[in-house]
């Protein structure tokens, strides 16, 4: 468990440098401030969620089942929440933030499934 939470750190930092030099490389039409919002959001999320499914996998197969689709159904209702209220409020910005969105969430989503994979395939 702590090899994850290192992981998701040092993969958090990586992306963070990554927004840090686009947004300080690219011109001013193609950066998006509140990138650093939705990073932070996804660590919190995936490190949440991760600890969940490996609390559950502990139960048996079928409670990490039942979590897992759960916890993704919640997950993709509260993303897409979020989305909407910050589109409908924002509307200016709401290419830059669904892309923003969509790359981290792509990211966030491998990143996490090749872990439980990892986890789950050594026991």
């Amino acid at each position: 468990m702590a090899v994850f939470f290192r992981n998701l750190i040092l993969f958090t930092l990586a992306i963070g440098a990554g927004i840090f030099a686009w947004n300080n490389f690219m011109q001013p039409e193609y950066v998006f401030q509140k990138a650093w919002f939705i990073l932070a959001l996804y660590f919190v999320i995936t490190a949440i969620l991760h600890w969940g499914a490996i609390q559950s996998g502990t139960k048996g197969g079928q409670q990490f089942i039942r979590y897992f689709l759960a916890a993704t159904m919640l997950k993709l209702f509260l993303l897409l929440i979020i989305i909407t209220l910050y589109v409908m409020s924002k509307p200016a910005d709401a290419v830059h933030f669904a892309v923003c969105f969509l790359i981290l969430y792509l990211f966030y989503t491998v990143f996490e499934t090749v872990h439980l994979l990892e986890h789950f395939k050594n026991k």
